[in-house]
C-alpha cells in the first residue's frame, strides 16, 4: 500500500492510546505532505477514568486535522451544537468547539474540520435525503453549516453520511459546497470540503459517482473498520489489509481509485479500537478467524459497550495473559483469553497498512 497517501484516520480520541504517559510529538512536521486526520468525539469527555479524552489531551504534532464529530441540522436545514457542553455552559465557560480550535496555539498548521452527521443522524433520520432533494434546500445547509463553523472557528466541513441514497444529489451538494468556497472573499482560508465514505465495494457502487466527487472534495476518509461486527455468527478483522473476499483495505481503496478518486484524495481509516466475539465452543483449539461465535464479548471497564474494546484495554489484557497471535495475509493482530475473541491493530499492523 505504499502507492496511497494516507495516514491515520482513527478514533483515536475516542479511546486513547495505548502508553498511559503522555507522549510528544512536536517534532513530527508534515515535511512529508502526508495528511493525519483525526476524529475527537464530543462524548469522549463523558468516559470514566483513563477513557475519559478531553481536547487539553491532545499531543501537538500528532495530527494535521482535527475532526469534530458530530454536529447535526434541524428540519429546516439549520446546523446546530447537538451536545450542551459543545458550546459555553455554566459548567464550561468555554465549550468544546472552542477548547478544541484554542490548540491552534500548541499546534499552529494544524486545521479543524466539523463533521456533519455520522451513523445515529444517518441511519435515524431521513434529513439528509430531505436535504439533497433540491437545490434550495442544500442551499439552506450549505449556508447555514458554513456560518456555523465560521463562527466557531473551523476550516471545512466533513460530510458523514451513510449512506447517501441519490449519487445525482449528493454530487450536487458537493459541487455547490466547492461554489460557496470558491466564491469565499479569503482565498488563502479556503473552506476544507470532505467525506467519510463507505469501504464496502457493494455500497459504493450505489452511492457515489467517484470521479464526479473527485471533482469537489478535498480529500475523502475511507472507512476502512468495521468490515466485520459482533452481530455475526463468526468471528471476523474489524480492518483487514487483505481478506478472500472483498471486504478489506486493498480491495475497498484500488475501486475508490479505480473509480476515479486521487490516489492522493484517499486517507486510509485506522481503528484505535477492537471488536469482540463470544466464542460458540470453549472447548474447541480452533482460534482462527471464522470460529463460530455466540454474540459480543462482555463489555470491558472503560468502552462500556458490548464487542468493544479500548486500544489500551488490549494492551491490558495482554500483559494478564491473552494469548496473542498475528495473521501475516491480513495484517492484523488478534487475542484470546477467556473464552473471548478480539480482533484489533498494533504498531505492526498499522505499519504494513
Amino acid at each position: 500500500m505504499p502507492i496511497y497517501l494516507f495516514i491515520i484516520l482513527s478514533f483515536l480520541f475516542q479511546f486513547g492510546i495505548c502508553q498511559f504517559d503522555r507522549v510528544d510529538y512536536s517534532d513530527n512536521s508534515n515535511k512529508g505532505g502526508y495528511i493525519r486526520p483525526c476524529y475527537f468525539t464530543n462524548w469522549a469527555i463523558y468516559r470514566s477514568g483513563r477513557a475519559k479524552f478531553a481536547p487539553e489531551d491532545y499531543a501537538p504534532g500528532l495530527c494535521t486535522h482535527i475532526f469534530y464529530a458530530f454536529a447535526y441540522f434541524n428540519e429546516s436545514f439549520e446546523a446546530y451544537a447537538i451536545d450542551p457542553n459543545d458550546l459555553p455552559n455554566d459548567s464550561d465557560p468555554l465549550g468544546q468547539y472552542a477548547r478544541v480550535v484554542a490548540l491552534k496555539k500548541y499546534d499552529p498548521n494544524l486545521k479543524f474540520v466539523m463533521s456533519f452527521g455520522g451513523w445515529t443522524f444517518s441511519t435515524t433520520t431521513t434529513l439528509f435525503q430531505n436535504m439533497t432533494s433540491s437545490k434550495q434546500n442544500r442551499g439552506k445547509f450549505i449556508k447555514s453549516s458554513i456560518a456555523f463553523i465560521k463562527k466557531h472557528g473551523f476550516d471545512g466541513i466533513d460530510l458523514d453520511i451513510e449512506y447517501p441514497d441519490s449519487k445525482e444529489n449528493f454530487n450536487l451538494l458537493l459541487q455547490e459546497f466547492h461554489l460557496a468556497s470558491c466564491n469565499e472573499k479569503n482565498v488563502k482560508n479556503k473552506l476544507i470540503i470532505t467525506a467519510a465514505v463507505a469501504a464496502g465495494i457493494d455500497i459504493v457502487k450505489k452511492s457515489y459517482d467517484i470521479a464526479t466527487m473527485a471533482k469537489y472534495v478535498d480529500f475523502i476518509n475511507l472507512m476502512t473498520y468495521d468490515f466485520h461486527i459482533t452481530s455475526e455468527n463468526k468471528t471476523g478483522y474489524n480492518s483487514p489489509l487483505r481478506s478472500k473476499d472483498s471486504l478489506n483495505i486493498i480491495d475497498a481503496a484500488n475501486y475508490w481509485v479505480r473509480g476515479g478518486m486521487p490516489r492522493n484524495k484517499i486517507i486510509i481509516g485506522f481503528p484505535t479500537y477492537a471488536h469482540g466475539f463470544k466464542l460458540l465452543n470453549l472447548n474447541s483449539k480452533d482460534l482462527s478467524v471464522g470460529a463460530p461465535a455466540s454474540g459480543p464479548a462482555n463489555a470491558t471497564e472503560f468502552a462500556k459497550e458490548p464487542g468493544v474494546a479500548a486500544y489500551f484495554e488490549i494492551c491490558e489484557m495482554l500483559a494478564k495473559g491473552a494469548k496473542d497471535f498475528y495473521d501475516p495475509y491480513a495484517q492484523v493482530p488478534y487475542l484470546y483469553k477467556n473464552g473471548e475473541w478480539f480482533s484489533y491493530d498494533n504498531q505492526r499492523s498499522y505499519f504494513q497498512k
